[in-house]
């Protein structure tokens, strides 16, 4: 996933081992809503409370996080909250070169077992991911107008959309 990368964290995908969280574990989760005429839906990223911080900007890694300090945990999710938003705009972009437009919510930061009531509420599987000894899921829910199939192909040429992770002014 180019997101992960570009922050200097690469992920891989990998089969889904386990979707319930153990109680000892610390995670950190961002939820966030997107509508569109023809498409709407919500994106879920769980993961714990260290990969999140592993992904934090580099100039502010040199400082070491821990989820006993409630600090850290505001950090955290917020930050949980940003890599959320940013992955969905990833989905906007890949929509947006199909045709399909959608407005994206806010996101909304997550832990503990609220994390785990919000995994509960979704029927799907979610994919995983993982980089080193760390895992993130991410549930995507999309629900379509009548009428219309969801299958992205790039009908655009890649020079009209903004780079990923580029700034657009309007």
């Amino acid at each position: 996933m180019e997101l992960f990368a570009a922050l200097g964290v690469p992920v891989q995908p990998s089969a889904v081992v386990r979707v319930s969280i153990p109680d000892d574990v610390s995670v950190a989760a961002g939820v966030i809503e997107y509508r569109g005429r023809q498409l709407v839906g919500k994106l879920l990223l769980v993961s714990t409370f260290d990969f999140i911080a592993s992904c934090r900007p580099k100039h502010s890694r040199a400082e070491p996080l821990s989820p006993a300090s409630p600090r850290d945990w505001i950090f955290v999710r917020d930050w949980a909250k940003e890599l959320t938003n940013q992955l969905l705009g990833c989905v906007k972009r890949a929509l947006a070169a199909n045709g399909i437009s959608v407005a994206i919510g806010l996101p909304i930061p997550l832990s503990g077992d609220v994390v785990r009531n919000e995994i509960a509420s979704w029927n799907t599987s979610p994919q995983q991911f993982i980089c080193g000894r760390h895992r993130m899921q991410i549930w995507f829910q999309a629900v379509t107008a009548s009428g219309v199939e969801l299958v992205l192909t790039s009908k655009h040429p890649p020079q009209l959309l903004p780079k990923a992770g580029s700034v657009t002014i309007f």
